[in-house]
């Protein structure tokens, strides 16, 4: 979510002038959806990498008729 607020001020030579305030909680990635699975192991056993699911890591798929990637 991203807000703004503007507000207005008198400069020091009498003009008007105008700031910008923006408010930003995510910038790139949002980890806010993301989702994770939990393994538990016994000690002194080491954790195995599992590969990535199919549609994780924001894979995309352009489709058939997208002129950019022809």
């Amino acid at each position: 979510m991203t807000s703004r607020k503007t507000s207005k001020y008198e400069k020091r030579d009498g003009g008007t002038g105008w700031s910008t305030r923006w408010v930003i909680e995510d910038i790139g990635p949002s980890l806010q959806r993301a989702t994770t699975a939990i393994t538990r192991i016994q000690r002194g056993q080491h954790a195995t990498p599992q590969p990535p699911q199919s549609g994780e890591y924001g894979e995309y798929t352009a489709p058939a008729n997208d002129p950019w990637t022809n």
